[in-house]
């Protein structure tokens, strides 16, 4: 009645970001000895206070004040209980960002899919008790969501032309980012123009995932200036034609009669079908002999596929 309150235009914001609503506007927060209490007011002098909004709400109001409070560290058990879907898929953004503005640390337990997706790698840990004890293990969304609810799939994907390089890739990845933190799977596509036009209808129907988890690698011959966004290639001409040149070296240990007359696919499917040297052989051989330029492009890999420093 006597009007002595304000408007907290933060609070107002975070609630409303998280509901994706403007219901919160008309929101005031009125000051006593023992603290403040946020209502919203109606007509008539009338108006409904903090503790009659909904739970979700009630709660949140209560940990923004947690954090603008400063108070370092703040445990929840099962944070997304009394919040709907929506609310939870947008609480990990505002929570992180005004954690980040006063310096606190917020940390959760969730059985929630749409609140653990909006994590970052980071962020998510999987806490489980064995006779042994109590661990708590960083893990992506993909093998949380596997481990507690038997969904399958994968974190990232990775689409390339053709069945060699996707076994060359394979390769690449046992030997340059082991052990990968995302569970992932490689598609190829019959050819480079496929798979970058695959990528590009993920970008609009996201039929794979999120566009930040899918790439393409292609053959070097395909490299050329202004690429397409999240588009590489390995650095030589193809997986056959490195082997071709490898073989015309005269120091070459691995040559056989009849090989020196054979184009670039079919020396690579006579060493396999003979098994003069495996295909890991074959794909070892080559990375050695681009010790430099191996190095380099599986800096793309581990960035792919990699968990990012905490």
């Amino acid at each position: 009645m006597l009007k002595q309150y304000k408007r907290p235009a933060g609070l107002i914001a975070f609630l409303s970001n998280i509901y994706g609503e403007q219901r919160f506007e008309d929101l005031v927060e009125v000051q006593f000895r023992g603290g403040v209490c946020c209502c919203i007011v109606q007509a008539n002098q009338r108006y409904i206070r903090e503790d009659h909004f909904s739970s979700g709400e009630y709660f949140l109001i209560n940990l923004y004040r947690k954090v603008l409070n400063k108070t370092p560290l703040v445990v929840i058990d099962e944070i997304d209980i009394a919040l709907d879907a929506n609310a939870q898929a947008q609480l990990s953004k505002q929570l992180r960002t005004l954690c980040e503005q006063h310096q606190v640390t917020v940390m959760f337990t969730s059985h929630s899919l749409a609140l653990m997706q909006t994590l970052e790698p980071t962020e998510l840990h999987y806490l489980e008790r064995t006779e042994t004890g109590t661990f708590l293990t960083p893990m992506s969304f993909n093998a949380v969501k596997s481990l507690l609810f038997g969904f399958k799939g994968w974190d990232k994907y990775i689409l390339t032309e053709d069945r060699v390089l996707t076994q060359f890739l394979e390769y690449a990845i046992r030997r340059y980012c082991s052990p990968a933190f995302f569970s992932y799977q490689i598609i190829h596509a019959s050819g480079s123009g496929q798979a970058v036009g695959l990528m590009r209808r993920n970008v609009e129907y996201q039929f794979l995932g999120p566009e930040a988890d899918v790439i393409c690698l292609l053959d070097g011959d395909q490299n050329r200036p202004n690429l397409p966004p999240r588009v590489y290639c390995i650095p030589f001409h193809d997986v056959e034609t490195a082997l071709w040149n490898e073989y015309r070296e005269p120091a070459f240990p691995h040559t056989f009669g009849g090989g020196e007359i054979l184009d670039p696919k079919p020396l690579f499917r006579e060493y396999c079908r003979s098994k003069k040297l495996s295909p890991d052989e074959i794909f070892a051989l080559l990375c050695d002999r681009h010790h430099a330029a191996m190095t380099q492009f599986s800096q793309i890999l581990k960035a792919f596929l990699c968990r990012p420093n905490a």
